[in-house]
């Protein structure tokens, strides 16, 4: 899996170099493995456009994370099911990529948004609860790292603005279900379990901006 992680990272990167044709190895793809690698490049072509702020682009759910994972699962599978290798994929990744270009890029992205729930299932959106404890524990790791980290600070406020519905939802649980979430975090964040990542993040930051 991390060399086709690997893949992923290198893929985005060459998206900007001049077209080439498929190489003779995609000869020995299937009809179904031609149109995952097609989705998974999509994926990784959007998703760079999502992280430029392309309105058409924002448009479509967060790809950079379950987008990520798509391709890695996507690149495992082609390169299990037909003997090539890793190197060998990454290329056809990166082709389909360049022939795609933005425009149709987009419109085959949206169409394989169900192959993309199916392999990857999208969490749940972080409630307030979680957002509070994840911001307030974000906080303190920069504070510790960096002083008077000015990131920190801003933190600490937008956990703020999430207290009162933090509030509102803790009310109804048992225990301490804010600290019990401020546990998770910090578990994620040391490694123990692999619970959040950018996205989860950006969506924590984004409802505190609501409440705002």
């Amino acid at each position: 899996m991390d060399v086709v992680l690997r893949m992923s990272v290198a893929l985005i990167a060459v998206l900007a170099l001049g077209a080439a044709t498929l190489p003779p190895a995609s000869a020995r793809l299937t009809a179904p493995q031609r149109r995952d690698l097609r989705c998974a490049a999509a994926f990784a072509v959007v998703a760079g456009a999502q992280a430029r702020g392309e309105p058409a682009a924002l448009a479509l759910p967060p790809l950079a994370e379950r987008g990520r994972r798509y391709l890695g699962l996507v690149g495992e599978q082609v390169a299990a099911a037909t003997g090539l290798s890793g190197a060998t994929v990454h290329g056809l990744l990166r082709d389909e990529a360049r022939a795609l270009g933005d425009r149709t890029a987009l419109a085959v992205a949206t169409a394989c948004l169900a192959d993309l729930d199916g392999a990857v299932p999208r969490r749940a959106d972080p409630d307030a609860v979680e957002c509070q404890a994840l911001l307030e524990v974000y906080a303190d790791v920069l504070a510790r790292r960096e002083g008077g980290s000015a990131l920190a600070a801003t933190l600490r406020r937008e956990a703020e603005l999430l207290a009162l519905a933090a509030q509102a939802l803790a009310r109804a649980r048992t225990g301490n279900p804010l600290e019990t979430a401020r546990q998770r975090v910090r578990a994620a964040i040391t490694g123990q379990a692999a619970t959040l990542d950018a996205e989860t993040y950006a969506q924590c930051r984004k409802q505190a901006d609501t409440h705002g």
